[in-house]
């Protein structure tokens, strides 16, 4: 009995894979927030080390990084154009 192979193809790529649901720009998103929250623990643990007027400083300046953050994600998410 001759035996045909199978026709599975498997592919590698570099980026986020769409998977459950989720498409690739979203589990991108996915994966940088997830990178983030690690370094974030690791700055936080590095900001308690600091003296007290340095982590006053930081401290000051993550805050306006967050407000301006955040009012880009206000402005983008208005913006968004679902995906086709």
């Amino acid at each position: 009995m001759d035996r045909v192979p199978s026709r599975v193809r498997q592919e590698e790529a570099a980026g986020a894979v769409g998977v459950f649901g989720y498409s690739r720009r979203e589990a991108a998103l996915r994966e940088k927030r997830r990178l983030l929250v690690a370094k974030r623990a690791d700055m936080t643990k590095a900001i308690k080390d600091l003296p007290d007027a340095a982590r006053t400083a930081v401290e000051t300046a993550l805050a306006s990084l967050a407000t301006a953050i955040a009012e880009l994600e206000a402005y983008f998410a208005a913006a968004e154009v679902p995906d086709v």
